[in-house]
């Protein structure tokens, strides 16, 4: 670009140019340039700065260790990151970069009003219904167009003229999503100073676009108020010309080649329409692109290698061999290593119900297919119905399995094969779950064979602006219905799902499972088909993409845009959500390339090689190894270990998370005219009792209902959120813990009791017995006698309640032997003295147990452990008395990880043992309580985080129910001393009585249960009705909206946890309605 003299008439002067671009600069383009001038200014800025970083590193965690970890892999510390973060003045026009040139060039060069080719461009777009700015951007298009007119006469013979200006179109559209919130801000300050002139929001409007910004000077005070701007849409533009100019160099190179592989050799004649941005921007812009020619061909252009597609076309026809009756497809391709043409396949509706189960069946087997191949990513827009045929479009994911699980953990390497991650689930084929983490709306699921449920709301806020072509332009974020499913097969133009052929999907899946033990060892030759998948690139998911999408939208709001290191810190809460493992010296330096990405609007691009265990950036940055096995590793090591147990494994997978998505939703339960008595409590209502009762029914049911069988027994497959996106995912949790088997037991063994259900009562044996099995094979491995609600102490208690609800007496053998494993020693060997995650529930545990089987050896294990939790309690200063917990910022609160939970495990053990040393202590734990307790709030305030800032917590883990509950069972100890505490908590549970969530650890169920039980010991009937109350509520809300308010999610019955699930809900409606008879979890008494 030549650069005009100041004394030169030009739109934008050398020196605005070089002082725009300075601004656009992030801290590490700025690093190189002496800070000038340094003043207070700069440096209170700077100060803000930091403050913004660090809340953005830790807003995942909350940790600030999160945040110097950060600055260290940067080599900086926080006296460092000021000078860092402060603005810099001294860049010379021979330092500028190539896109503040081009914004230069852009700006001296465009045309007011736009040239004749512009105008006409411009006049068919709809202004009013799409979200475009063309009087705005035109100078971009102009310079988009003037770049590709001059080599456009190059390729006449394959492309019409109009393809320019549907390709400007697209570049139109994206500009404008860039700077729409930037606009719609700019219009709406201009409009409330009155700076707008018109009787109309539309006449408002225009004279915005033509006379404030619409001028060369307009458009570049727009700029430069957000120099970012013009950076990132001169970024774009550029970004397009490069790709359309390589697609038309390669559809030319490649014409001949197209038609001898897609239309028989014949000349397909020109390219008359294309539509782009069919997939996430990735590499410099690149994206799917399809084409359709004069004879009717219609293709895709990928802008990466199709190898994988190649091997796979290579491996279906194996298979098709190998399984006539049941022959898959997919698109033929075109490869040319970089990138790729593909048959465009077309959706064609199935003709009868025949079809559409071959359809469910055929998909089945490509799920088995994928399974094999360690494939991923094939969701339910990753299938195009054709007929009885679900064509894969999409096969990039192949191979990637190994690449995405940390498949070399040392758990991994031991926990039997139900247990491990690497299942059916992996593929994405099987339902995907979405929330919000709020209660607004429902997780909602969705996949290849379920398609969206009708109606569904997507669960996370979706933008929408409003008032196009006004000046009340705005954005909004919305629920809005979940978008069609396009895997679905369709009959009379009507979309099928899976829900009536579960029973095909899994018969396909079988077939073809069977047919590769068939046939193993030809896989396994040196000439097997599986040999084209070595050494294959594979793209690797490390983030849900819906995170890039949402960031990529909000580092686009105004304040992010006014300098690049605003910008830049916008992208930093990628680098407090390590994507690994946080403990890998790597994890950080993902952020920094996805960053890298996002600066140039991309989707970041991580991909691998199938026969390597490394992962790499699109920049060509290396990680790893993730792995101690690559992609093809895998997919030898699933043919060798093929088998009956894993056959059966991943069939009771498919079946349940089909089943769990077409679980329906909550709704009223129709009530018998006549009442039975299903209450134990005479003073509750008796048509509230018979509501409870058939709402126990029909969790039972649904729990029952997803209940796995497999080679070491019986469990429950549950939602979870996961640690790398945050999202709900389907898997199996360890069977020692509330949220797993051990949890959903109590409650189905109480349940089963209750109603007599034989069938209930033989599963909850089943399944406590196969989590005394796994918890016998690595209780000394992973230490389970010291991990509370996630050990060995809960799987003792569910097999109490086992032997007392069920009558199986062997159960109490199981639970003595279990503790007998562990030698005396290492019970007094603590590391947490907490209830929930540590070593107090292993004392109440253990005194439940000698009150069945009573034995010195339980007593002297009792005396050990409470020696070792009263080595954590503070002895001196403001937090004596109080007990430390790891990773706790101080001692903390409450029942769960807090001084009521521990003081009352110490109570119990001085009740068992007599030893009057252990007051002192226990009241020294109450006292650190008690001055803690805030006046004004009337509540204890939850200590994780600052006491200067005071936030309280609802519910039994952490909240005045714990507390409660606590002090109640204690009452006998020590009396009166209790009763203000008691009091207190009942008053603080009932004004939170309808906050937060459903579930037992901290919503709903928790405070109910609480109510209940202090109503019972201090005779106040108004509790038992509160607690009533709060019940019916709950009901309420789950029969009018359909689902249950969960541990983080809002979702239906499907979650069979005990304290994050509905086990939990349904155990406290056991103890409204049967108090004396329903297990008491919350105190393991």
């Amino acid at each position: 670009m030549k650069l005009l003299n100041n004394s030169e008439q030009t739109i934008i002067s050398t020196s605005d140019l070089i002082d725009l671009t300075e601004r656009a600069l992030s801290p590490d383009e700025l690093t190189h340039l002496p800070i000038y001038p340094t003043d207070k200014k700069s440096y209170q800025k700077a100060k803000r700065l930091l403050e913004r970083w660090e809340k953005l590193i830790c807003t995942r965690t909350g940790n600030k260790e999160d945040f110097e970890r950060r600055l260290a892999s940067l080599g900086l510390n926080r006296d460092s990151a000021l000078i860092w973060l402060q603005t810099r003045r001294s860049l010379q026009v021979e330092d500028l970069p190539d896109w503040a040139k081009t914004l230069g060039q852009i700006l001296n060069t465009s045309v007011y009003p736009p040239n004749s080719t512009i105008q006409k461009l411009l006049a068919n777009i709809d202004q009013e219904n799409q979200l475009l700015f063309p009087d705005i951007l035109h100078p971009f298009i102009n310079y988009y167009i003037s770049e590709l007119t001059s080599v456009w006469s190059k390729y006449e013979l394959y492309v019409k003229p109009k393809i320019l200006n549907q390709i400007a179109e697209n570049l139109l559209s994206r500009l404008s999503h860039i700077s729409a919130r930037t606009i719609a801000y700019d219009i709406k300050q201009k409009s409330t100073l009155g700076l707008l002139k018109g009787k109309t929001p539309q006449e408002r409007y225009q004279y915005y676009v033509n006379q404030i910004v619409g001028t060369p000077e307009g458009l570049f005070r727009l700029l430069y108020n957000y120099p970012v701007i013009g950076r990132l849409l001169t970024t774009v533009t550029e970004q397009a010309i490069k790709n359309t100019i390589q697609w038309l160099q390669r559809l030319e190179f490649d014409y001949q080649a197209i038609a001898s592989t897609f239309y028989s050799g014949e000349k397909p004649g020109l390219v008359e329409s294309v539509d782009i941005g069919l997939s996430e921007p990735h590499c410099g812009g690149q994206t799917v692109w399809f084409m359709e020619f004069t004879s009717g061909l219609r293709l895709g252009y990928k802008p990466r290698s199709l190898t994988l597609d190649v091997a796979y076309l290579q491996f279906l026809t194996w298979l098709n061999q190998a399984q006539p009756e049941l022959t898959l497809m997919a698109a033929p391709v075109l490869d040319r290593q970089d990138y790729g043409w593909v048959l465009w396949i077309e959706t064609t509706d199935c003709q009868n119900m025949e079809q559409i189960a071959q359809y469910f069946q055929r998909l089945g087997a490509h799920l088995a297919v994928f399974y094999f191949l360690g494939g991923t990513d094939f969701h339910e827009d990753n299938f195009i119905p054709n007929g009885s045929q679900p064509i894969p479009i999409d096969l990039e994911g192949i191979g990637s399995v190994a690449l995405t699980f940390q498949t070399d953990l040392q758990m991994l390497k031991v926990v039997p094969r139900p247990w491990q991650p690497d299942t059916v689930f992996a593929t994405l084929m099987l339902p995907r779950w979405y929330n919000q983490g709020g209660y607004e709306q429902e997780a909602i699921a969705m996949s290849s064979l379920t398609g969206r449920k009708e109606g569904q709301i997507w669960p996370m806020p979706t933008p929408v602006y409003y008032n196009l072509g006004t000046d009340q332009l705005c954005l909004k974020f919305e629920y809005r219905a979940a978008k069609p499913c396009l895997s679905l097969p369709k009959l009379g133009g009507k979309a099928i799902d899976a829900k009536s052929f579960i029973g095909k999907v899994i018969d396909g899946f079988v077939s073809t499972y069977q047919t590769f033990i068939n046939h193993r060892d030809s896989l396994l030759s040196n000439t097997g088909v599986i040999t084209a998948f070595q050494n294959l690139p594979t793209r690797v998911l490390v983030r849900d993409t819906n995170f890039y999408h949402d960031l990529l939208l909000w580092s686009t709001a105004p304040d992010n845009l006014i300098s690049g290191i605003d910008y830049d810190l916008s992208l930093e809460i990628l680098c407090g959500t390590p994507i690994l493992d946080e403990n890998r010296k790597d994890a950080l330096s993902y952020g920094r390339v996805e960053k890298k990405a996002l600066w140039v609007r991309d989707v970041p691009y991580f991909s691998g090689l199938t026969s390597s265990c490394y992962l790499s950036s699109e920049d060509g940055a290396r990680f790893g190894p993730i792995n101690e096995h690559s992609g093809y590793d895998y997919i030898r090591y699933r043919l060798i270990t093929a088998n009956e147990v894993d056959l059966n494994w991943q069939k009771e997978l498919i079946r349940v998370s089909l089943e769990m998505f077409f679980v329906p939703r909550g709704k009223s339960i129709s009530l018998p005219e006549k009442n039975t008595e299903f209450a134990s409590v005479p003073t509750l209502d008796k048509l509230l009792a018979t509501r409870i009762y058939n709402h126990l029914l029909e969790l039972g049911k649904n729990i029952e209902n997803q209940v796995t069988h497999h080679s070491e027994g019986t469990s429950w497959v549950t939602l979870a959120l996961s640690g790398n996106y945050g999202l709900p995912q389907l898997g199996h949790p360890i069977p020692w813990s509330s949220p797993g088997t051990a949890g959903t037991v109590i409650f189905m063994a109480n349940l089963a009791a209750y109603t007599g259900n034989e069938s209930w009562s033989k599963l909850s044996l089943e399944a406590v017995k196969t989590t005394a099995k796994m918890a016998n094979r690595f209780l000394s491995e992973f230490a389970l006698y010291q991990n509370g609600f996630y050990g060995l102490p809960i799987v003792i208690y569910a097999l109490l309640v086992c032997a007392e609800k069920l009558g199986d007496e062997s159960c109490l053998d199981l639970a003595y032997n279990l503790v007998m494993k562990i030698p005396a020693q290492m019970w007094g060997q603590v590391t947490n003295p907490d209830i929930l995650t540590g070593s107090a529930s292993s004392i109440l545990a253990l005194i439940a147990l000698h009150r069945k089987l009573p034995d010195y050896e339980l007593i002297k294990r009792i005396q050990l452990i409470g020696q070792g939790i009263l080595s954590y309690q503070e002895q001196d200063g403001s937090n004596a008395g109080g007990f430390r917990i790891p990773n706790a910022p101080r001692p903390l609160l409450g029942m769960a990880h807090g001084a009521s939970g521990i003081a009352y495990a110490l109570s119990k053990l001085y009740s068992f043992i007599g030893d009057s040393t252990l007051l002192t202590p226990i009241h020294a734990a109450l006292e650190y309580e008690r001055s803690f307790y805030n006046q004004e709030h009337q509540d204890w305030p939850n200590l994780w985080k600052d006491p200067a800032s005071p936030a309280f917590m609802s519910g039994w883990c952490g909240g005045a129910p714990g507390i409660g509950l606590a002090r109640l069972e204690m009452l006998n100890l020590f009396g009166e001393e209790l009763m203000s505490d008691i009091e207190a908590s009942c008053q603080a549970t009932l004004r939170h009585i309808g906050s937060g969530g459903h579930h037992l650890c901290c919503g709903e169920a928790g405070r109910i249960i609480f109510l209940v039980s202090a109503s019972q010991k201090l005779n106040r009937p108004d509790l038992l009705q509160s607690a009533a109350q709060a019940t019916e509520n709950m009901l309420d809300f789950y029969e009018q909206k359909g689902y249950w308010k969960l541990q983080s999610m809002a979702a239906r019955s499907i979650i069979p946890g005990l304290t994050d699930g509905i086990a939990g809900v349904g155990l406290s409606l056991l103890t409204l309605i049967n108090p004396n008879q329903t297990s008491a979890l919350l105190t393991l008494s």
